[in-house]
């Protein structure tokens, strides 16, 4: 089940979770999650943010509307990358973003959604 997010503080304390969970458990994607949660919620056709909810609690899994496309990031454990995915969880990969990905790069990839 998904949770719309709708107001800014629960956006940002939902950044900010993933930030903190990140830097225990996933380290090779912590520094990229504020660029890249930064440039998709500039996105002018940004309109929606909800989270994969599990049993009351918030998960990491994430879809964005931008304009009338759907996206989903989520981490990928095997790969230690978050992934860019289309439509959904299922979706086919458009795009692997890690701490290694540079900054035009990331623009690159945002303004194409």
């Amino acid at each position: 089940m998904a949770r719309h997010l709708r107001t800014q503080k629960q956006i940002d304390d939902f950044i900010e979770k993933v930030i903190d969970e990140a830097n225990h458990h996933a380290s090779g994607v912590a520094q990229i999650i504020d660029p890249l949660s930064q440039a998709v919620l500039g996105h002018q056709g940004f309109s929606r943010l909800e989270v994969y909810e599990r049993n009351g609690n918030l998960a990491r899994t994430c879809w964005v509307t931008v304009g009338q496309n759907r996206w989903v990031f989520s981490y990928a454990y095997g790969q230690h990358v978050i992934e860019l995915r289309q439509h959904s969880t299922r979706g086919p990969v458009v795009f692997s973003f890690d701490n290694q990905t540079s900054a035009a790069v990331l623009r690159q990839q945002v303004n194409r959604l």
